[in-house]
């Protein structure tokens, strides 16, 4: 990001650490509801990581059922 740290989003930030940590470690992995590729979840925390960890970026079914 361009923009200085003092003016991102919460979002922003969560997005690039976890963007880190996928680049860093192999064993890292995300796991929710509708969180991989294209949406990116609820909050779009994840958005554009699925594209580039597809097979790390994991949607979890949705059981209320459960």
């Amino acid at each position: 990001m361009s923009e200085p740290a003092s003016s991102w989003r919460y979002v922003d930030a969560l997005r690039l650490a976890l963007g880190d940590a996928l680049e860093r470690d192999p064993r890292v992995f995300c796991y929710g509801q509708d969180i991989a590729a294209p949406f990116g979840g609820a909050f779009k925390v994840t958005k554009g990581l699925g594209e580039r960890f597809p097979e790390r970026i994991l949607n979890s079914p949705i059981s209320e059922n459960a």
